[in-house]
């Protein structure tokens, strides 16, 4: 089994369950109640009901066993436990998530450059130094980030030129860089450089990149942080 971090995000935040080979349950699905900080008892019944399920193969978004057992029911009153009001789920009103993240990057021209202060090497570091104190590792196995099939020309053709390769600034272990452009062959196009082996695996870029261009798949045993 390979511990993940809790997702919090509650209702509105549920993702597919399943996957080929497994499924998530419990914290790591965000069937955490937020306003009581428990959800021991939706893991074990989330756990419960993927057991039963695996026979049959859980299908479609996963929801379906789940949305009957009373785990949804847990999870949906607190549906907006930001909201400056907390009706027990009953706000006439919903914080609604119609378009994936990857959809509300708006353009870089709208947007005023932010000139951030050198690490001082005392306080703050630069990224690959923190990077090095992760013991990330990914020696000898291919990459596990891919660009998508169709998507190739993504990255210099809409997240560089559009988007100011958002990617290369997100990324909290420099796993994406621009070239200049000045490599044989990029007729002056910055080119995307990929250096999967820093990978932390946080994920951000399956969700974030322009189109969500890459394809984040799990590494080989033994990779990633120490």
């Amino acid at each position: 089994m390979h511990c993940v971090w809790s997702a919090r995000g509650g209702y509105h935040a549920i993702p597919k369950l399943t996957f080929p080979g497994g499924a998530l349950i419990g914290c790591s699905a965000g069937f955490l109640n937020s306003i009581k900080i428990k959800g021991s008892h939706t893991a074990m019944k989330s756990g419960m009901l993927a057991a039963e399920a695996a026979y049959a193969a859980l299908t479609s978004t996963g929801l379906e066993a789940v949305a009957v057992s009373g785990v949804i029911d847990e999870a949906e009153p607190v549906v907006d436990i930001s909201s400056a009001f907390i009706l027990n789920g009953l706000e006439p009103w919903t914080l609604g998530n119609d378009k994936p993240d990857s959809a509300k990057t708006k353009p870089a021209k709208d947007f005023t450059p932010i000139d951030y202060p050198k690490p001082d090497g005392v306080l703050t570091f630069d990224l690959l130094s923190n990077l090095q104190r992760s013991g990330t590792n990914h020696a000898d196995q291919p990459s596990h980030l891919r660009i998508k099939a169709g998507k190739e020309d993504v990255p210099s053709t809409e997240s560089f030129p559009v988007f100011a390769g958002p990617e290369q600034r997100f990324c909290p272990a420099k796993v994406y860089e621009y070239t200049d452009g000045s490599e044989a062959g990029a007729n002056g196009v910055p080119q995307l450089v990929i250096n999967a082996q820093n990978c932390v695996h946080c994920k951000c870029c399956s969700i974030k990149m322009p189109q969500e261009y890459i394809n984040w798949t799990v590494p080989e045993g033994g990779g990633g942080p120490a």
